[in-house]
């Protein structure tokens, strides 16, 4: 398997919105966060079909599989924040 030529950083630049404060605080938008799991459980579920070994294997699909839960976690909480918040009208 080849490895990349290029940091993680470069595959959500200019796709992901970021925050950073004074005190070094990074605050990232939920649906970008989303994005960012998705991104990282795509990456892990490739990481499975090419598992060079049945337990590394085992574990990249924990791994994808908790990166989905969390950005569906992520997900339903937004929604459930959103629904708390007094209507426009």
């Amino acid at each position: 398997m080849k490895r990349s030529s290029f940091p993680f950083h470069k595959l959500v630049q200019g796709k992901i919105q970021t925050t950073t404060t004074l005190d070094g605080e990074i605050y990232i938008s939920s649906g970008d966060l989303c994005k960012l799991l998705e991104h990282m459980g795509t990456v892990a579920g490739r990481l499975v079909k090419c598992a060079p070994h049945p337990l590394f294997a085992m574990q990249m699909e924990t791994i994808k599989n908790t990166f989905e839960a969390t950005s569906e976690a992520v997900k339903a909480s937004t929604r459930d924040e959103k629904s708390k918040q007094p209507s426009a009208n």
